[in-house]
């Protein structure tokens, strides 16, 4: 896995703490599975392939059917007027602990992706679409992602991961390997020593990645 995927899916494992079921909406197969070996995983998404295919808005699974639930970099990919639609079928699906994990919306991160999106654009001729909903739809703050939690009637609760800096250093590298064989080098050497970062933390810095909300 790459390094900040990696990372993702390890902390969420951590702080759902081994659930005996986790429907893992918006995910892909097997990668939550590495670090939940005991659970039952099962992935619901808008495409295939998944465990489970649902239209983005209504899971179809009974109420309280799961014992835990994820969604992992889903939020900054739909408008925020459907965020905490999104958040209120996480919590009725799951009869225990929730998490979602998202890109951090501070001004820094969001003047980043910006950039990066028109950089992305310049070199490669053609927009990024998942950096491209990141600037469109804006990245979750931590104001809103409480207020997500809130507005399903839980109590949320924060944690803190990660540089986007040296996230951001390896997606250049990567989209300039595709053309560039001795970007292709530097690219492997940097992702081969880059290794997955496990710290979280209560509070957030200007350079913080992403967001854990657990509710």
């Amino acid at each position: 896995m790459h390094p900040d995927t990696y990372a993702r899916h390890a902390l969420a494992g951590q702080l759902l703490d081994h659930p005996d079921s986790v429907l893992d909406v918006g995910g892909v197969r097997g990668r939550l599975a590495c670090f939940l070996p005991r659970s039952r995983i099962v992935v619901a998404n808008v495409a295939p392939p998944a465990d489970v295919l649902f239209d983005g808005q209504r899971l179809p699974c009974a109420d309280s059917s799961f014992a835990a639930a994820t969604s992992l970099d889903v939020l900054e990919h739909l408008p925020r007027d459907q965020r905490a639609a999104h958040v209120a079928e996480l919590a009725r699906v799951a009869r225990g602990r929730i998490v979602l994990a998202s890109p951090l919306g501070s001004e820094e991160h969001a003047e980043a992706e910006r950039l990066l999106a028109a950089w992305h654009e310049s070199t490669t001729g053609a927009p990024h679409p998942r950096v491209a909903q990141h600037v469109a739809y804006g990245l979750p703050t931590e104001v809103e992602l409480l207020a997500l939690a809130k507005s399903a009637g839980l109590r949320g609760e924060l944690f803190f991961h990660g540089d986007f800096r040296r996230v951001e250093r390896l997606f250049r590298l990567a989209t300039q390997a595709r053309r560039d064989p001795l970007a292709l080098a530097r690219y492997a050497m940097l992702r081969t020593a880059t290794k997955p970062d496990l710290t979280l933390t209560r509070v957030a810095g200007p350079y913080t990645n992403r967001a854990f909300l657990v509710v």
